[in-house]
């Protein structure tokens, strides 16, 4: 049980150490599933991303809320699968898009320090769209994702560990 709650609190640990990965919805007119990546945020226990008030993603989460949200990475191979409801920050609430302006534009220097510590990596090229364009939001939407359910699968050692849980496990 001990190990099962350590790997849950690994799971956590690997939603935050993370910068982006790719939001599900399902399309407002078709009925078809569209997948889109989203540099993201974590402000305690939900994520946050910021979307074009014209994207897709945006349409299809006005008509339904529900969403899949999945994070990996090849080295070490992780994955994390959410799924949850989404809504949109209220655009009043200004200290709430300020608090995620500033953990957006501080993975984005995080991530421009660790590109020129990397050959052949130039750092002027990391483009994190669309936090160029924060703080000035104009024609975006800050968007909160409410996690219902995560299974994170950890593949970094021979033997594989996969755990299930909400996010009642991370506390």
């Amino acid at each position: 049980m001990d190990n099962e709650k350590n790997l849950k609190l690994k799971a956590y640990e690997f939603l935050c150490d993370n910068r982006y990965g790719v939001v599900s919805t399902v399309s407002y007119n078709a009925s078809k599933p569209q997948s889109s990546v989203v540099y993201y945020a974590v402000d305690e226990k939900f994520i946050y991303f910021i979307t074009p008030l014209q994207s897709r993603k945006l349409g299809n989460m006005n008509q339904n809320n529900n969403i899949a949200f999945t994070i990996f990475t090849e080295i070490p191979p992780m994955e994390l699968q959410l799924e949850g409801t989404v809504e949109s920050v209220d655009e009043a609430d200004k200290e709430t898009k300020k608090r995620i302006t500033d953990i957006y534009l501080e993975n984005a220097n995080k991530q421009s320090l660790i590109s020129r510590d990397l050959e052949n990596k130039n750092s002027e090229t990391i483009n994190w769209p669309p936090v160029l364009k924060v703080p000035n939001d104009e024609g975006f939407v800050y968007v909160k994702i409410t996690i219902n359910w995560f299974k994170f699968s950890d593949f970094s050692n021979q033997e594989s560990r996969i755990v299930e849980g909400t996010p009642a496990d991370w506390a």
